[in-house]
């Protein structure tokens, strides 16, 4: 499971052609890395599901959805149901200003920090929603090979919700609705191997998601490559706090490099 590896994400160089909007520092390497471990285990590798992040540019985690005086939000401002309605911050869209205050004081109930907001980001139709071309290469030669076909799965499509995990969105209800298809699906493999960016944030809440809705019981089976993934920077702390948090109840932290003795 391939978890948000998109160009908007990678630290690719810039140039007037290619411009990440979010680049997680060592991300490209890390998608280099992954694309050498899929084709080293080409024949070893059953499925692979990819998800991606997609938005639509006007999207409540955006910068430009919001106005703090004349000006757009900066990018990571985080904000709460308090300064919305004390009117220091005002959504620019013309949607139901109390259904989004409303969402606000629903995730504030699980997220003390409200909700942070982002440069526009893997833009539907955009070069930064594309999936990395080391994955892309290394994908279409996989599934070549085995005559199979990758899935792909689009998360954040709805422009008034934030969403991280492609296994858990929120409804306009204000109810979580968990993807328990999928999750029953990833639990009859033998092994799932997860990787992706970021690991402070997407690759975090997807792992959570499905470890607290599955019903497997070898945890060890699911299996993190941790030099496949990267955090978002300052977030370092929470990611190596996770990742503990993870190995005590059972799931295998591992590398590209050595999960390869597993799957021989």
């Amino acid at each position: 499971m391939i978890i948000d590896p998109q160009n908007d994400f990678c630290d690719i160089p810039k140039n007037k052609y290619q411009n990440p909007a979010l680049p997680i520092k060592g991300s490209n390497n890390d998608m280099k890395r992954l694309a050498k471990f899929i084709l080293a285990n080409i024949n070893n590798i059953s499925e692979i599901t990819i998800t991606l992040d997609s938005h639509y540019r006007m999207d409540i985690a955006h910068t430009c959805f919001w106005r703090r005086g004349d000006n757009n939000l900066e990018p990571f401002s985080k904000i709460t149901s308090d300064d919305i309605i004390r009117g220091s911050v005002t959504p620019k869209t013309k949607d139901n200003k109390k259904q989004i205050i409303r969402y606000f004081e629903y995730i504030e109930k699980s997220e003390i920090t409200g909700l942070t907001i982002w440069p526009v980001h893997c833009e539907i139709g955009t070069w930064g929603n594309n999936i990395n071309k080391h994955i892309q290469v290394s994908r279409n030669l996989w599934e070549d090979k085995n005559s199979k076909k990758a899935n792909i799965l689009l998360k954040g499509l709805d422009p008034l919700r934030e969403q991280f995990s492609i296994f858990s969105k929120d409804t306009r209800k204000n109810k979580k609705c968990i993807n328990r298809k999928l999750i029953k699906n990833l639990d009859k493999y033998d092994i799932l191997l997860i990787a992706g960016e970021s690991s402070s944030h997407c690759v975090k809440r997807t792992i959570e998601d499905l470890i607290y809705n599955s019903n497997r019981k070898d945890l060890q089976r699911i299996m993190v490559l941790t030099d496949c993934m990267s955090p978002v920077h300052g977030y370092e702390k929470r990611t190596r706090d996770f990742m503990s948090d993870m190995e005590d109840i059972g799931v295998t932290i591992t590398n590209s490099i050595e999960v390869m003795s597993i799957l021989k």
